[in-house]
């Protein structure tokens, strides 16, 4: 991925102000909870179709229209660009050297997608070539940078000033 140092720069600058890092749980459900699967996003959320339009067309990920105008008619739609796991690592390994407010939420998930990458899920196969349940010590890593990121979410207003 090419993109001018000026692009990263606003980039980031868009990022601190209307930019979103989460690990969430995917797939659980009470009755598989120990094969709950944790992935990264992060996303872009703006009222400009063409800034949005940007992200996409500099980064990649996909678009969509958040509607808001039928909860109260005096809020704008709003667009929200966002990908996740490998490409969410890529434009964060971009971003971080010129982020601000998120710098350290942006170390967290990139320490949390490394981790990932370097351990994937597929390694753990059975003789049938299914996949098998994660080490606990692995899921539970994995769970607490998670939890990282949520506090640091929670504290970088007062970090930061």
């Amino acid at each position: 991925m090419k993109v001018s140092r000026e692009d990263l720069i606003y980039a980031a600058g868009f990022f601190d102000g209307e930019g979103s890092i989460g690990i969430y749980e995917m797939g659980s459900s009470p009755k598989k909870r120990q094969t709950a699967h944790l992935a990264l996003v992060m996303n872009v959320t703006g009222t400009s179709q063409s800034i949005i339009m940007w992200w996409k067309n500099t980064f990649g990920g996909r678009i969509a229209r958040v509607c808001n105008s039928h909860r109260d008619v005096r809020r704008a739609d709003s667009w929200k660009w966002c990908c996740d796991a490998k490409m969410a690592r890529e434009v964060l390994e971009l971003l971080v050297p010129y982020l601000k407010l998120k710098k350290v939420e942006a170390e967290i998930a990139l320490e949390f997608q490394r981790h990932k990458d370097s351990y994937p899920a597929w390694s753990h196969r059975n003789s049938k070539g299914r996949n098998t349940k994660l080490p606990d010590n692995v899921v539970q890593f994995r769970r607490e940078l998670a939890d990282k990121l949520k506090a640091q979410k929670r504290s970088y207003k007062e970090s930061w000033w």
